[in-house]
């Protein structure tokens, strides 16, 4: 069965197709896997005329079908199915990818994506600023590890080395959600003991490893 729900979106409307199936009253997703999407791309699926037929088709998939073995093999049916549906053209982007953490939108951004898959297995020194996602259990056990953040999740318990940093409600800042959307905002409580905002911690560092960054602050009514 396919769980199919219409809503309106920054005044376009947005189409959800999900697979499921009920198993002892609860909804479970669906058994098929990628095979409503194969559908999908050979215009087989009785959708297919709905995503001909919109003036600004849209497809958002989820960061995580990076993590799948097959990932290549998905990434390019749903590559078809954009270009069947006419979703990417000059005047439109319609192929979405919603990620899994707000940090990573920025990061591609700014262009700071990894050399190899196997980056952090081989990494003979890791700096996790704010990263607490990242599976630490292939890296290797002569690394040296730096965590800087205020979560203290699992990063912490690997970290030869402890930066504390304010947490977003303890500084102002500027962040991006996970949809690339700049949001700001402002000190709500101050910051407690040895913890520092994450530039300072950066500018610090550069210092003592003689390559200082100049840090430039701007107020925002600069910026407008």
């Amino acid at each position: 069965m396919l769980n199919l729900s219409v809503r309106n979106w920054n005044g376009k409307v947005v189409v959800d197709i999900r697979e499921f199936y009920y198993k002892e009253s609860k909804e479970m997703p669906g058994k098929k896997g990628p095979q409503t999407m194969i559908e999908l791309a050979k215009g087989r699926h009785p959708f297919c005329s709905a995503l001909s037929n919109a003036k600004n088709p849209a497809i958002i998939v989820g960061a995580g079908i990076f993590e799948r073995t097959d990932k290549d093999a998905i990434f390019s049916t749903v590559e078809a199915i954009s270009k069947n549906a006419n979703a990417i053209r000059p005047d439109w982007n319609g192929l979405n990818v919603l990620l899994l953490n707000a940090a990573q939108a920025v990061a591609l951004d700014l262009g700071l994506v990894p050399e190899s898959n196997g980056s952090i297995e081989s990494a003979k020194f890791l700096y996790l600023m704010g990263t607490d996602d990242v599976n630490l259990e292939k890296v290797l056990d002569d690394a040296f590890v730096v965590y800087e953040g205020h979560h203290g999740d699992r990063g912490v318990y690997r970290a030869n080395i402890i930066l504390p940093s304010s947490a977003f409600s303890k500084k102002e800042g500027t962040f991006a959600n996970t949809e690339g959307c700049a949001q700001t905002t402002v000190l709500a409580v101050p910051t407690v003991g040895d913890a520092r905002d994450g530039w300072k911690i950066v500018r610090a560092l550069s210092e003592i490893a003689g390559a200082q960054l100049l840090m430039i602050l701007l107020m925002l009514s600069d910026l407008k």
